[in-house]
């Protein structure tokens, strides 16, 4: 298989956009991980310090974690739609030709 010819001005479009968007969620991750200390003080229970901190460290995880699956499964159930959504368009277009006695 081939790969496909893409003009440099397309392709340097796309890696900006990527680099674009790799660096604000690096540039959040980093704000959050500086105010790591002072938002576990603010949200959690001020007794325990360090169940306070973990728990602001894991507030962030699951997100970072558990993203990508979402984002394929947003995806997945999109192309599903779209297939779908294309099928059901095209049904009443055949039994309208059936119909006639064009199929």
């Amino acid at each position: 298989m081939r790969a496909a010819k893409v003009p440099p001005k397309e392709l340097r479009r796309v890696v900006i956009a990527a680099s674009v968007g790799n660096i604000i969620e690096w540039y959040d991750f980093y704000i959050f991980g500086s105010l790591a200390s002072i938002l576990a003080v603010k949200f959690f229970e001020k007794g325990h310090p360090v169940a306070a901190f973990l728990s602001t460290v894991a507030a962030i995880a699951a997100p970072a974690t558990f993203g990508p699956f979402v984002g394929l499964g947003v995806g997945l159930s999109w192309l599903a739609y779209l297939i779908t959504a294309s099928a059901a368009a095209f049904r009443p277009i055949a039994g309208a030709a059936e119909l006639r006695g064009a199929g």
